[in-house]
């Protein structure tokens, strides 16, 4: 999914919306959805934690 999205996004720089699975999203929504499935891909592969990180203040 993540490469299918990083193609849409090489392919169409510039354009404000994109038809991608039937459907016509701006192309800021579509960097969003790339963003969240890369992540993602890096999760269940290991190169990425599960928690970015993690500020523990005492009371």
């Amino acid at each position: 999914m993540a490469a299918q999205l990083e193609t849409l996004l090489r392919e169409n720089v510039g354009v404000q919306t994109v038809t991608f699975g039937g459907q016509t999203v701006s192309y800021a929504d579509l960097q969003q959805q790339y963003q969240r499935w890369k992540a993602q891909a890096a999760r269940e592969t290991g190169k990425r934690p599960f928690i970015r990180s993690l500020t523990m203040e005492g009371p």
